[in-house]
């Protein structure tokens, strides 16, 4: 057989529905509404898929599904991209050439040319054929802080020997606070947004996630009173996730993470308090997580964790890995990529 590797065209839409419903889940979100599918692939002139297509009967064979910030910020791809794979999947039933999976990933590599490629939430199923790609793997770090105000959890799978409210140092000066603010907000300090490793800034943290056509994201900026006045020192990209009769929060991004610290702790505390979510969770790289722990959020553990599955439900515990190529470190936090992407059809904010 022979094939052409190319990015699929705008035209090519149903052909590539029609693969993902057959090949890789019946009832995927992209086959359910293809707005979503538009929403997180549909460039400016092409869906950012390369697809194997065989010459002799158009039929398509294969897919690698790409994101990346760029592409948000500006509905196009870039050379020197930091690149997210999404769907990787060959029909083997049809396709006898067993190298098409690789020559969708060399055809990536080869004219995007990006500065890194990067696969999150990756199956172990999988990890075998990254290390033999000479990518970097490993393990995302899961933290949460719990509600002390709460004496049983619906959602925590907490032991009750490992439950400790959280130690306040009276010799920190705790004056931050978390606050939300409007997406529209004209005192919204863009230039903390602009990060590299990967490269995002506030354009693509506002098509990402305050235009995502489901997930309800809210900005929350923490802020410390100087002279009686707010700085921001952070800003987070947060969702209220409804589940066990509870509601939890969920940070899947994060700018300016360097600034958290200890005295951080208790402005997470009293939102916490007021708002009476059971807990605050983040699922970060083990240097972007380090931050969340030094201000008083704790690891899960066997005996110890918050579930990380929502769509469907698990309560169980769930690691998350990663691979990564071209970069000796990345910042990886649950919004990139399509780690936090809805899996049901549902009206947006239920």
């Amino acid at each position: 057989m022979t094939y052409d590797i190319r990015v699929l065209r705008l035209d090519e839409k149903d052909i590539l529905v029609e693969f993902l419903k057959s090949c890789w889940k019946k009832d995927h979100i992209f086959v359910q509404d293809t707005n979503m599918l538009d929403f997180q692939h549909k460039a400016l002139d092409h869906y950012s898929f390369v697809g194997a297509i065989e010459r002799a009967t158009s039929e398509l064979h294969g897919v690698l599904g790409f994101i990346s910030p760029s592409f948000y910020s500006q509905r196009k791809f870039s050379n020197q991209d930091d690149i997210w794979l999404a769907i990787w999947k060959v029909d083997k039933s049809k396709a006898k050439n067993a190298s098409i999976g690789m020559k969708l990933h060399d055809y990536l590599s080869q004219n995007l040319k990006p500065k890194s490629i990067s696969g999150i939430g990756i199956n172990d199923a999988a990890l075998g054929v990254y290390k033999l790609l000479g990518y970097k793997i490993g393990t995302l770090n899961h933290v949460y802080m719990l509600n002390d105000n709460l004496n049983k959890f619906k959602v925590a799978q907490i032991n009750n020997n490992c439950f400790s409210k959280t130690a306040m140092d009276t010799d920190i000066n705790y004056s931050s606070v978390l606050r939300r603010i409007n997406w529209t907000d004209e005192d919204i300090d863009q230039a903390i947004f602009n990060v590299s490793s990967p490269d995002k800034n506030f354009e693509y943290v506002k098509n990402r996630f305050a235009n995502h056509p489901y997930y309800s994201y809210e900005l929350m900026a923490l802020e410390e009173m100087i002279n009686s006045e707010r700085h921001v020192k952070s800003y987070l990209v947060s969702r209220a996730v409804s589940v066990n009769d509870s509601h939890i929060y969920r940070i899947v991004d994060v700018f300016g993470k360097e600034n958290i610290s200890l005295s951080d702790r208790i402005a997470f505390r009293e939102f916490l308090t007021h708002t009476q979510f059971e807990y605050i969770d983040l699922v970060a790289d083990i240097v972007s997580s380090e931050y969340f722990i030094n201000a008083g959020f704790k690891e899960c553990t066997k005996e110890a964790y918050v579930p990380h599955l929502f769509e469907p439900y698990e309560q169980s515990k769930n690691s998350v890995k990663y691979a990564v190529l071209g970069s000796s470190y990345l910042s990886i936090f649950k919004g990139d990529s399509d780690l936090d992407r809805p899996s049901f059809a549902k009206i947006k904010g239920s």
